[in-house]
């Protein structure tokens, strides 16, 4: 599934140029004076937070695919089919986060082509980064969310059983 994953993302990837995340100035508005700078310091913090969360992504991808074999035998077991569900799941969202960030890389790519986007290229490329940021933190929250409603149920049937327990303890004992 990885290098599924590896092989779209790269595939798009190569339908992108190279040279479009290098700033060298060209077809820029040369009136904006002091806010090209302002604008590069925008886009390298933009690109430092992109490979920081793409780092942490990393990371939790290499230790995931040590959960997978875990999330499968879960998911076998009725009683715990949530929580192996719930694992692949986040496992499955964080190895196709790089796929979505190259979509949209390539769509801001094919925009800054255009005569009308040229001179805006460095905003465009601010803009998808932060596209990229906001695309994987939905989808972290997404995992955080379900793992969530996972611990909401848990706690139902936790009272649940508390109440159950509580009730036949407080019955009368000539009940039959």
């Amino acid at each position: 599934i990885i290098d599924l994953s590896s092989l779209m993302t790269a595939g798009v990837i190569g339908m992108i140029d190279e040279k479009l995340f290098l700033f060298n100035g060209e077809g820029m508005i040369v009136s904006m004076g002091m806010g090209i700078i302002v604008l590069i310091i925008a886009y390298v913090f933009v690109l430092l937070v992109t490979c920081l969360l793409l780092l942490i992504r990393y990371i939790v991808v290499s230790i995931g695919v040590a959960f997978f074999p875990l999330a499968i035998f879960l998911y076998y077991i009725p009683t715990v089919r949530q929580y192996g569900s719930k694992i692949m799941y986040g496992l499955m969202v964080n190895i196709f986060i790089p796929f979505i960030a190259s979509i949209i890389l390539l769509a801001s790519a094919k925009l800054t082509e255009l005569p009308a986007f040229q001179p805006y290229r460095i905003i465009v490329m601010i803009a998808a980064f932060l596209s990229v940021d906001v695309a994987v933190i939905y989808m972290i929250y997404s995992i955080i969310s379900q793992s969530q409603t996972i611990q909401k149920t848990k706690s139902m049937v936790v009272q649940a059983y508390t109440g159950i327990k509580t009730s036949f303890a407080d019955s009368p004992k000539d009940r039959q």
